[in-house]
């Protein structure tokens, strides 16, 4: 026989209630690859919410919230809500993170060289040429550089000199010196 008790701290009355910090926005993989809408509300009614973008804790003195801001690149918002005669609220704070987001094969390959961990990017293929068949895979050509769209069950009508339309979003990697768009489904 086992008993279990549950102890919560007592709510403090005097204390501001934690401002929430959200967006509507969804992500792909945890992360957003285009520029997002963040708002804030706090339920202690008159509370003053303050906030950073910079992962700093924020003060009295930060920026005041008044209403939605954007963000398009990767930031920790924190924020604090404020009420006269009463303890400030605890400090809540989300983190955004963003994705490389590419406007075509040419643009990613610019870039630079992916790295063996990978990182999840965006890139959007434009009536791309397929150059080679491999086992698992077509080969495309940017340049002098191949690149390789890694997939189990390749679609069966895929052929050499075909192409490929679309936007892809994957991890972009170096595998045995080779580059791989490696997307999932």
């Amino acid at each position: 026989f086992y008993s279990l008790t549950i102890t919560t701290e007592a709510e403090d009355a005097n204390q501001v209630k934690s401002p929430v910090i959200s967006t509507t926005a969804e992500t792909v993989n945890n992360l957003y690859f285009d520029e997002i809408e963040v708002s804030m509300s706090c339920e202690t009614a008159g509370a003053e919410i303050h906030y950073t973008t910079d992962g700093t804790t924020p003060t009295a003195s930060s920026a005041t919230y008044s209403a939605p801001f954007k963000l398009s690149s990767s930031a920790t918002v924190k924020a604090i809500a404020i009420k006269a005669d009463m303890t400030n609220s605890e400090v809540f704070e989300k983190t955004f993170a963003f994705g490389k987001s590419y406007a075509s094969l040419a643009d990613l390959v610019a870039a630079g060289e992916p790295t063996t961990d990978g990182e999840t990017v965006m890139v959007t293929l434009t009536d791309e040429t397929i150059t080679g068949l491999v086992t698992n895979g077509v080969m495309l050509q940017s340049g002098e550089k191949a690149v390789e769209i890694y997939k189990y069950g390749l679609p069966g009508d895929w052929e050499v000199n075909g192409t490929i339309s679309g936007t892809v979003i994957c991890p972009w990697k170096l595998y045995s010196s080779t580059w791989e768009l490696c997307p999932t489904d």
